[in-house]
């Protein structure tokens, strides 16, 4: 849907996201406040210097992907795949974040279906 897309210092405030795709967009400075994204794809997408106040990823794709600067101040990180981050979202910025759950491969949820986490979500 928004993959190779361009949405510098881009809105997308208070919404759900569920099954979108985001491979190598340019997030960059976009304001992505308290927003929910579920099973998502951010592979090697831009956020250098996104806000990502109070951000939901919950079994996101984020391997490669560039956040350098990225605020995440209260963000949820859950169930989502991040080796080979690029970017300095160092362990010092994600102080910051209040939950971080990831999932390697192997790990049964890594490839946990669509059915499986549109249930364990409506519990």
């Amino acid at each position: 849907m928004f993959r190779n897309t361009k949405l510098r210092a881009g809105f997308i405030c208070k919404s759900l996201l569920v099954d979108c795709d985001f491979e190598g967009a340019d997030l960059e400075n976009a304001n992505l406040l308290k927003t929910e994204f579920r099973n998502c794809n951010f592979r090697s997408a831009i956020l250098r210097r996104a806000n990502l106040t109070k951000t939901d990823f919950e079994g996101v794709d984020l391997r490669g992907a560039d956040l350098t600067g990225a605020v995440v101040a209260k963000t949820r990180f859950r169930r989502v795949r991040i080796h080979a981050l690029q970017g300095s979202l160092t362990p010092d910025a994600l102080v910051h974040a209040e939950e971080i759950d990831t999932v390697a491969e192997g790990d049964p949820r890594y490839e946990e279906g669509e059915e499986a986490l549109r249930a364990r979500l409506s519990q």
